[in-house]
């Protein structure tokens, strides 16, 4: 049989014709082999790992004749993983990696992946030749083990999905109005995320504003509460347009 990672050795048949008498067979290299007397009599060496062995063939006269033979290893199957994307924002779970598949896979393989705990787990993946993605990941280290069905060899390898800090410290404030005064100078600040931050502001019964078409990086924005009213929301998203956070804004008005 072949060698495999389950069956690490197997059995030669050394056969030979011809000579006088009886035939004595062994195994004279490599050196580590020559006390297999195994197949002595039979000619069948059996517990042989990989390797190239000499085998002799001696009759009751003496006479003797050699041959080589190779056992080959076994061709180990290998894994590649990589990173698709990193989680959008903190805490959520919308992450992919990939792993591929490559070496001996002749006979089939399977994939398991496991997290960081080492729990194995099934998120949702597409196949692509020997290609697997798998998505919807939280931030972690995730671990993908392969196996050959076929051979029992297994590879592994990790990738590390990594997510934003959180955006934190979200405030606005506006100035106060008049009656001779209408317009007031909103200001919108936060903190964390991937910078740089974006803001908006809109009426608080307005619909969410456009990224990135309504939104600044400096956090100031002038509003005319004679014809926009005096409640507004103020918005803050990261750099790609996501993480998106509000608080409202109402502006003080003296009579």
């Amino acid at each position: 049989p072949a060698i495999t990672c389950t069956t690490t050795t197997t059995s030669v048949t050394a056969a030979a014709t011809g000579g006088s008498g009886t035939l004595t067979y062994t195994i004279t290299a490599p050196a580590s082999a020559t006390t297999n007397i195994s197949g002595a009599s039979t000619g069948i060496f059996t517990g042989l790992a990989p390797n190239t062995y000499t085998f002799k063939v001696t009759d009751a006269n003496g006479c003797s004749f050699t041959n080589i033979y190779r056992v080959d290893a076994v061709t180990p199957i290998t894994v590649t993983g990589s990173l698709v994307n990193n989680v959008s924002c903190n805490t959520a779970n919308d992450g992919s990696i990939k792993f591929t598949a490559g070496g001996n896979i002749t006979g089939g393989y399977s994939f398991v992946l496991f997290d960081g705990t080492l729990t194995s787990i099934s998120p949702a993946n597409t196949s692509a030749g020997n290609t697997i993605t798998y998505t919807g990941l939280a931030p972690d280290t995730y671990k993908v083990v392969v196996t050959n069905t076929a051979t029992g060899c297994t590879a592994n390898a990790t990738v590390t999905v990594t997510q934003p800090t959180a955006i934190t410290a979200l405030a606005a404030s506006g100035t106060k109005v008049y009656c001779t005064q209408a317009v007031t100078t909103i200001t919108v600040s936060a903190s964390g995320g991937t910078t740089p931050l974006y803001y908006a502001v809109v009426p608080a019964t307005a619909v969410a504003p456009t990224f990135p078409t309504d939104y600044n990086t400096s956090g100031i924005f002038t509003r005319n509460t004679a014809t926009l009213g005096l409640s507004y929301t103020a918005y803050v998203v990261d750099k790609n347009g996501n993480c998106e956070q509000t608080i409202a804004v109402s502006i003080k008005q003296d009579t």
